[in-house]
């Protein structure tokens, strides 16, 4: 029997270490490349409509029925697809790798147009969990060009840490934390 194309793309046991290392990077390069032009196109297709045209009622509906996504990954790349429309600078840092969509979305509701370049910024090559833990994500202190993000016990602004309680959640008012030692999101 012989092997497909597709099944061929999948075979692993021939590479070695450090060729397995490479192609799985150029690999996640390439999906984030695919990932930052498809949200281009979102964006585009959202703007004109084009989906309407197909017997669609939403972007949604055409993601989901149309290109076979699944609903939270639709709804997760038309959130940031729209986003995108307003800030550009989203797409280049998701293809550069610099942001991932997760990251982009709990962003979303600070982002504004004096803002948006220095937040992005701030938020580059962060996790999920190092956003949520930021001390500039938890004060609110978006409006100017000094985020300071930081992850959880680490040192901020005014030599105050942060809470060691699993203090979480972007736009929460910070506030001292019970022992008054470290600034806490209300979580603890």
């Amino acid at each position: 029997m012989n092997a497909s194309p597709a099944t061929d793309l999948f075979a692993t046991s021939h590479f070695s270490n450090r060729a397995l290392l490479l192609d799985t990077k150029a690999w996640v390069k390439g999906e984030r490349t695919s990932t930052a032009v498809l949200l281009s196109r979102l964006a585009e297709i959202d703007e004109r409509k084009l989906y309407l045209q197909l017997g669609y009622s939403s972007l949604f509906a055409y993601c989901v029925h149309e290109l076979k996504l699944a609903e939270d990954s639709a709804a997760k790349r038309i959130h940031v697809a729209r986003l995108a429309r307003r800030f550009p600078g989203i797409l280049v840092e998701i293809y550069q790798g610099r942001l991932h969509l997760t990251a982009v979305q709990m962003l979303a509701r600070h982002l504004r147009s004096g803002n948006a370049d220095d937040l992005l910024a701030e938020a580059r090559d962060k996790t999920k969990t190092e956003l949520r833990t930021c001390s500039g994500a938890c004060s609110g202190n978006y409006a100017g060009s000094s985020v300071s993000w930081a992850s959880r016990d680490a040192p901020i602004r005014g030599g105050r840490s942060t809470c060691s309680r699993a203090c979480r959640g972007i736009g929460r008012g910070a506030r001292p934390c019970r022992d008054r030692s470290s600034t806490c999101s209300g979580a603890c």
